[in-house]
């Protein structure tokens, strides 16, 4: 009876089950949810909550592959998510993976325009870079992008591109200006 006792013990303590182990990192990547991913990249890249519940949903519809998920929740910036959709084509280039107007992008349109518009000596001249500039800021609201927000001295800034701009509008206008 003691042997039976025994044999009893031991067969309980060497269980033929294995321990569980933890999920593999493979697994946990596997299970990384639209909602955990894009939600963080959100976060990281100060996105606006009604692009983040867009982002799911679409992410949710579309069935993004893994691979984007892991790149969308490993996002730190907005640049990193553009650079997402580069590496990602199922993600497309809209919405929270478009290129976003920065301030300092917009500043160097704007002395860009200026210099064009400096530089013409008609109307004709004054007209295209007008076109041009009008093209411009509807393909920046095209996606709805909210526009950069402006500091005091951005608001100076820009303020002294446009009234050079104007000065050299009304030179090639021949309206007095002079640029």
């Amino acid at each position: 009876m003691k042997h039976f006792a025994v044999v009893v013990i031991l067969g309980a303590c060497g269980s033929s089950t294995p321990p569980a182990e933890s999920p593999s990192n493979e697994t946990k990547a596997a299970e990384l949810r639209c909602k955990t991913a894009v939600e963080h990249a959100g976060e990281a890249a100060k996105l606006a909550a009604k692009d983040v519940t867009m982002a799911i949903g679409e992410c949710e519809q579309k069935e993004w592959s893994r691979q984007a998920r892991e790149c969308i929740d490993a996002v730190k910036s907005e640049t990193d998510l553009v650079a997402c959709a580069d590496k990602n084509a199922e993600l497309g280039k809209k919405g929270i993976f478009a290129e976003r107007l920065t301030m300092e992008k917009a500043m160097k349109a704007m002395g860009e325009f200026k210099d064009k518009m400096c530089a013409c000596k008609d109307t004709k001249c004054v007209q295209a870079v007008s076109d041009e500039m009008t093209k411009w800021s509807q393909d920046m609201t095209k996606d709805n992008q909210e526009p950069p927000k402006f500091t005091d001295e951005d608001t100076k800034r820009a303020t002294a591109i446009g009234e050079q701009m104007g000065k050299c509008m009304q030179a090639a206008m021949g309206t007095g200006g002079t640029p």
